[in-house]
């Protein structure tokens, strides 16, 4: 049986963030899930480098409700990685939208 692991990010995120060293080595995620507690949408990008979208690219997380994203994506098997969640472009600032998020994860290390 696989066993999920959990990186809450508690703290509400208004712009370009990263989440160091949140993926375990030999970690798949499997999905995030984003709460928008405010009235505007935002469209947002996730990479495995600083402005990157190798992970999602212009999610769009509705306002005022809960977006889950799936992914089902191994960083890597040797090493502890990071998480950036970046705004679609460069002036935006997630479009003044307050967003708190949960990335879920499994082990796949046999």
């Amino acid at each position: 049986m696989t066993q999920l692991k959990d990186y809450k990010h508690t703290v509400a995120m208004t712009d370009d963030t990263t989440w160091t060293g949140a993926v375990p080595p030999g970690h798949q995620i499997i999905d995030i899930t984003f709460v928008n507690s405010t009235g505007n949408e935002a469209i947002i990008d996730c990479g495995s480098v600083s402005g990157g979208n190798d992970i999602f690219k212009n999610q769009v997380i509705v306002a005022n409700d809960i977006t889950t994203v799936v992914i089902s994506k191994t960083l890597s098997m040797l090493e502890r990685k990071s998480v950036f969640i970046n705004d679609d472009d460069a002036g935006s600032d997630f479009n003044g939208a307050s967003l708190t998020a949960i990335m879920s994860m499994r082990n796949v290390i046999i």
